[in-house]
């Protein structure tokens, strides 16, 4: 009824996107190219977060990882942490509950829509394995849906940065792991498959100066390319400010 009465947009016709088909079965999942179809949407999505938020992003989530581990040793090991500035110390676990909470929503959305393209990506790694035009290579950087629970992760982390942003040095080297890795994957392994797919690129196209709808010219590296360069940019930019502790100065690019 909801489908069809009270949200109908037109007579007759269903509210889309309100049911879907898996088109999987269990013994898919015994197919090598149906679990690289699983992981190229787990971290191609991250990436595409990775790369909009040069790296930023990264380092809140690495800031607000530490952040638990002071939460649960003071709940379970009677740990004492160094007293925070100000009152942080009695929002602490308010910020670690609020992110953790949106992180899992934005995990549960990436696990999901890896699912429900499954079938169509799997299809598109079998007929063609390298630098296909597949409409369903669009699910590896498809990442408005999950969106949405990113700005509160990047707020929580923000702030647990800020109070602890004498501790700023230690959370670079991991977060600069983090990058690397997860560029060497896409670069690697997934770039080579989705670089001439226009469904794939239309979040990337500000880098290549591309016009998805008026423009002629092909798909390329460009358009991809210039996303980690402008990563590698800003990802330095912010390093060098964290480094001095200058936690807020990064956050201009954001305005």
């Amino acid at each position: 009824m909801v489908k069809t009465v009270i949200w109908n947009w037109q007579e007759g016709q269903y509210l889309r996107n309100t049911s879907i088909d898996l088109g999987i079965s269990l013994s898919d999942l015994g197919d090598p190219v149906f679990w690289q179809g699983i992981f190229s949407v787990i971290f191609g999505q991250i990436n595409t977060v990775i790369v909009f938020t040069g790296g930023i992003a990264v380092i809140f989530i690495v800031a607000l990882a530490f952040l638990y581990k002071d939460v649960l040793q003071e709940r379970f090991a009677g740990k004492e942490t160094v007293e925070d500035e100000g009152d942080f110390s009695q929002a602490r676990p308010y910020i670690a509950a609020n992110s953790f909470f949106f992180i899992l929503c934005a995990g549960a959305v990436i696990a999901a829509q890896s699912l429900t393209w499954l079938a169509g990506l799997a299809d598109a790694l079998k007929e063609s394995t390298y630098a296909t035009n597949a409409y369903d290579y669009k699910a590896i950087t498809y990442v408005r849906y999950m969106g949405p629970f990113l700005g509160p992760v990047c707020l929580c982390g923000l702030s647990a940065l800020y109070h602890k942003k004498e501790e700023a040095r230690k959370y670079l080297t991991p977060s600069l792991v983090a990058v690397g890795i997860f560029q060497i994957v896409w670069i690697g392994f997934i770039l080579p498959h989705v670089y001439k797919s226009r469904a794939a690129s239309e979040v990337f196209t500000a880098f290549g100066w591309y016009d998805i709808v008026n423009s002629t010219r092909s798909m390329g590296l460009s358009v991809y390319l210039m996303g980690s360069v402008a990563l590698a940019v800003v990802f330095g930019v912010c390093c060098i400010f964290y480094r001095k502790r200058n936690v807020l100065a990064p956050m201009i690019k954001y305005y």
